[in-house]
């Protein structure tokens, strides 16, 4: 978890530094929240600004400790795989950003999957 957020604050500071739960007095008990990853997030990105949608999705997950699995437009692989390729070469752990391609049948596999614990969706109604 601690490496993802130290490669991650100069992209989004904030959320790194406000990672942290919260204490509220009740006068004569407590309550509190606790912020933890969740492991596997998963993601669908529309055909349209697909770099810019992956990096959306893939910054806030990494800072808050989770690995993403992306599934990119089948009509625009590309750019979303070229940014795989940076992330490996600039060190990033295998696993930690996975790419799958395909139609709105990986997208249902993808949330309905039990292993994934939150989606991120950007895209049309009727698509989603």
């Amino acid at each position: 978890k601690q490496w993802y957020q130290r490669r991650v604050r100069g992209v989004i500071g904030g959320l790194v530094q406000c990672y942290h739960g919260s204490h509220f007095d009740m006068g004569g008990s407590f309550a509190y929240t606790s912020r933890e990853p969740l492991g596997v997030v998963g993601a669908i990105g529309p055909w349209n600004y697909p770099l810019q949608t992956a990096c959306w999705k893939l910054a806030p997950a990494l800072a808050c400790g989770n690995t993403l699995v992306y599934k990119c437009s089948e009509y625009t692989p590309l750019s979303t795989v070229a940014l795989a390729a940076l992330l490996k070469e600039a060190g990033f752990p295998s696993g930690v950003f996975i790419i799958v391609a395909g139609e709105g049948s990986v997208g249902a596999a993808i949330t309905n999957h039990p292993g994934v614990h939150k989606i991120s969706f950007t895209g049309s109604v009727p698509t989603g």
